[in-house]
């Protein structure tokens, strides 16, 4: 394992230990925070602070052939891994945000050396924290996650089973920001934010951002015309590569031609560092819409011509009675962190938008979304990219389809995504990252998840998923298929097992690997 950088570990420790001592403290008092926040939403009548906290554990012990992952000189091992983790979520007049937060111990029967704790977090409170009424806010989210850091390494055979080609990131974002109204004419907004990545064995991945938004648009005395002026500057700085300046300054104007239909358009310019030594100036201009033909229905589409050529953000999502469709397709940068963007929606995701219709509250939508997925086997974050580190600013091209059926006892999700990234500083060399050995880094991926509810306490599922990695030479080129069948059924009102058995064929010209392995888990919640 690398050497901490000074830098990484002044950044990254703090935090981790902050997350593990929140988890250890919320497990503590679990049940009592429960009676609490119920007793609290009920004094509330609805309207007040209403929250819930989750402790639990999780505890599974993995059988493989190949604990190695290695293609020559293969070895069974038995792993065992051991989950604390604890589920916060609040919502409130001024308060909406959630915390997933766990700590993985794995321990391998005959490789002890590759024993590791591992740390995983997802916070949000997007929308969030209301410090002075309809006037001051403050939005967070953080990550912690293993992420890939290079595209041509081997991916490991399951979601949390570190390899050489793999480190845990830390990524953290605060944004404290302004709104107002003046009069009826105008509203106003002002943003500070703060992003941050650490990856403590891999410091050249290490970036941070600062970004400054002001504007100022039309007020409630403009009903079908509106317009807007807008500023901003970002100052990122790369760990490995160098530091940037970006602004930007646009008008737009936008018109409702009729309830369900807004057009817009905007001119401006962009001032930049990224592609030459000295800033430059770029003129930029765009258009777009949103339509929304029904409540379930939603067609937008964003062209920007800029500084990189063509920017775009078209989505269309549409709602069924039983099934869900979103397909994104999208070309922008990554000037601020060096993490991908190629992400999509997770299992979630989805059925916390599809589940709008059933409970309009969010804090019990949430819980409803928990139960489904624990009902059907089916695990939170099934529809997860595959993400890959970079060390510099990025442009990234991708297509993404999302689509989910539901049955009375059967669940589909399906999910395809395609990407290519490619160097947006191409002043910066010796990174060490996926782009300083090829031009441009193609990748598609495909997961299709079937769930079949078998008895009221009992379900089961299988997973059939692939991932492709592509660079500009012919030996630059990854491909992982997965096969995975799974029963689970519930213990109790509060404890599960899942037993599943698993098939990864990993294509690699320097590191293919097959591996079989069927894993236990115990999972409780108090």
């Amino acid at each position: 394992m690398a050497a901490m950088h000074p830098r990484a570990r002044a950044a990254a420790g703090p935090p981790l230990r902050a997350a593990a001592l929140a988890a250890a403290l919320a497990m503590a008092a679990g049940a009592q925070a429960q009676a609490q926040a119920q007793a609290q939403a009920d004094a509330a009548g609805g309207s007040g602070l209403r929250y819930f906290v989750e402790p639990g554990f999780s505890t599974s012990l993995t059988l493989t052939d190949n604990g190695r992952l290695a293609a020559e000189g293969r070895r069974a091992d038995a792993i065992l891994q051991f989950s604390p983790s604890v589920r916060m979520s609040a919502r409130g007049q001024r308060v909406q945000g959630s915390i997933d937060y766990s700590l993985d111990g794995i321990v391998y029967a005959r490789e002890s050396e590759r024993n590791t704790v591992n740390h995983r977090l997802n916070l949000s409170s997007i929308g969030g924290l209301e410090l002075v009424e309809d006037r001051i806010f403050l939005d967070a989210d953080a990550r912690i996650a293993q992420q890939a850091t290079t595209a041509f390494g081997q991916t490991p055979a399951a979601a949390g089973l570190p390899t050489a080609d793999t480190t845990q990131v830390a990524s953290y974002s605060l944004s404290p920001h302004l709104r107002g109204r003046l009069g009826g004419f105008a509203e106003y907004r002002a943003r500070v934010r703060h992003t941050a990545t650490v990856a403590p064995d891999r410091p050249q991945f290490d970036s941070s951002a600062q970004t400054v938004q002001v504007g100022v648009g039309s007020g409630a005395d403009f009903a079908r015309l509106g317009w807007a002026l807008d500023a901003q500057r970002t100052v990122s700085d790369f760990e490995a590569g160098r530091r940037t300046t970006a602004d930007t300054l646009t008008a737009g104007l936008s018109y409702r031609l009729m309830p369900e239909l807004i057009v817009r358009a905007n001119v401006g310019s962009d001032w930049n560092d990224l592609r030459t030594v000295q800033r430059e100036r770029y003129d930029r201009y765009g258009a777009g819409f949103d339509w929304r033909p029904t409540p379930r229905t939603l067609v937008a589409a964003q062209v920007d011509e800029r500084y990189f050529g063509t920017g775009y953000d078209l989505t269309f999502s549409h709602r069924m009675a039983r099934t869900s469709w979103t397909l994104r397709a999208s070309r922008s940068t990554t000037e601020v962190s060096g993490r991908g963007t190629a992400a999509v929606a997770t299992l979630y995701d989805l059925l916390f938008a599809r589940f709008a219709a059933i409970e309009p509250d969010p804090l019990r939508r949430e819980q409803l979304v928990l139960a489904f997925l624990r009902n059907n086997n089916l695990p939170p974050n099934a529809l997860v990219f595959t993400d890959v580190l970079f060390g510099a600013a990025t442009l990234q091209e991708s297509q993404s389809l999302s689509f989910a059926a539901f049955g009375r006892r059967t669940t589909v999700t399906t999910t395809l995504l395609r990407s290519r990234s490619s160097r947006l500083d191409t002043l910066v060399t010796g990174i060490g990252d996926t782009l300083d050995a090829t031009g441009s880094l193609r990748q598609l991926a495909v997961n299709l998840t079937v769930s079949h509810r078998l008895t009221p306490d009992s379900a089961a599922s299988v997973s059939l998923s692939e991932q492709r990695n592509e660079g500009d030479l012919a030996a630059q080129h990854t491909r992982q298929r997965a096969l995975a069948l799974s029963w689970g059924t519930q213990l109790g009102p509060r404890s599960s097992l899942t037993l599943t058995a698993r098939h990864v064929d990993f294509d690699s010209p320097t590191q293919p690997y097959t591996e079989n392995a069927v894993v236990a888990t115990f999972g409780h919640r108090f």
